[in-house]
């Protein structure tokens, strides 16, 4: 940017001192070539317009003191900035550790995309309102890895340096199972088109984990309240979640109880640092586009100076 800039403005300044000076030596000749019919002073004319216009340009070009102060206390303020998200980010990141899963590659050949990783870091949940009850429903199944098939599971478990017990979820044979539409439908009916829906619509996640992602979260409703989820619990027969965490089994069992508060919720913390790694990815556009301007001013000086 700085070569580029540092070009344009030399360029401009030689070829207004060449008209400059074309300009002069018109300017001699025009006494005596008025008695031609005007030609030489029409020429003279041309070429003072043009290098007014030449003129012009290179102020456009020159430095800008205070442009600069003002960008300069913009790049400061932004890096200021880009340092407290980063900590932030970095203490959010070391607080969900837990969730990363780390191997060693079987082999050198080994294609490290079969291996998508956690549940938990393969989802983003659409409203944090929803967070503690798609955890409380999703449980230990956070903690599940997901890969492609079942040889990338067995090459990971005999090959792969592995420091704890994990569950493996094989694309190529886990099924997904999800609620019939009709069910879904009967039970908004029941308590309110805006009072149940379906957990696996609560998520965002990339088509190539549906599989996994339906199979964990595709048959449960979310419910807005605990009347709503016994509601639909007892009389339709379907397994529902309360905002609070709480579960409502047809079979009988009901789970509740203490759950995750406010910040303490993982898949609040894991929301808020996908935010903040897309806030700092913003910033650092900005503050690109902010050093590019300053290098431009930076070769509006030199060439001002030269």
């Amino acid at each position: 940017a700085q070569t580029a800039a540092q070009t344009e403005v030399k360029a401009a300044e030689l070829k207004a001192k060449h008209l400059a000076k074309e300009e002069k030596e018109v300017a001699k000749k025009l006494d005596a070539e008025r008695k031609k019919g005007g030609k030489a002073e029409k020429e003279h004319a041309a070429l003072r317009d043009a290098v007014a216009k030449l003129r012009a340009e290179l102020d456009g070009l020159s430095h800008d003191e205070d442009g600069e102060a003002k960008l300069g206390a913009e790049n400061t303020a932004a890096q200021a900035e880009h340092r407290r998200l980063t900590r932030e980010e970095e203490q959010l990141s070391s607080s969900l550790s837990h969730l990363d899963f780390k191997y060693n590659a079987p082999d050198r050949k080994f294609d490290r995309s079969r291996v998508k990783g956690t549940v938990a870091s393969n989802l983003s949940v659409v409203d944090p309102s929803n967070s503690v009850a798609l955890e409380a429903l999703a449980g230990g199944r956070l903690h599940q890895v997901i890969v492609d098939d079942e040889e990338t599971g067995m090459l990971l478990l005999t090959k792969g340096g592995l420091t704890r017990r994990i569950t493996l979820i094989p694309l190529s044979k886990i099924r997904p199972i999800v609620m019939e539409k009709d069910k879904v439908e009967a039970a908004k009916k029941l308590v309110g088109k805006a009072n149940a829906h379906l957990a696996v619509d609560l998520l965002s996640f990339d088509a190539t984990v549906a599989p996994a992602m339906r199979h964990i979260f595709g048959n449960t409703l979310v419910c807005a309240d605990k009347s709503a989820a016994r509601s639909v619990c007892d009389k339709l027969g379907l397994k529902t979640v309360t905002p609070e965490g709480d579960l409502y089994d047809p079979s009988g069992t009901l789970t509740g109880g203490s759950r995750p508060k406010g910040n303490s919720s993982v898949l609040i913390k894991m929301g808020e640092c996908k935010a903040k790694a897309a806030d700092l990815a913003h910033l650092e556009a900005q503050l690109k586009g902010v050093r590019a301007r300053l290098d431009g001013c930076a070769a509006a000086k030199a060439a001002k100076d030269a």
